[in-house]
């Protein structure tokens, strides 16, 4: 069995965007790149084509939903933001 692991809120996509803007200083934008461009793109991303297959089908199974997770997230303090915020700095 597998927990995820959240802070003290859930996040979309536009939040992380949110928050890597704010740490950064600029403009990030959400772009959704269409599940059969997934290992292209990761292959351009420099991953090796055995790495882009399986980030591919990695992705495409939690945008599907096809995870295998149980219970409640276990929760941090750590807010998205902070977090992002520790990274950048």
């Amino acid at each position: 069995m597998m927990r995820t692991i959240e802070g003290p809120s859930r996040y979309t996509s536009k939040d992380v965007a949110k928050a890597f803007s704010a740490a950064l200083d600029r403009p990030v934008e959400v772009r959704e790149i269409p599940r059969c461009e997934l290992e292209q793109t990761f292959r351009q991303l420099g991953f090796s084509e055995a790495a882009a297959a399986s980030y591919a089908c990695m992705t495409g199974a939690v945008i599907a939903g096809e995870t295998n997770t149980t219970g409640a997230p276990l929760r941090v303090n750590t807010t998205l933001q902070d977090y992002i915020g520790s990274l950048v700095t």
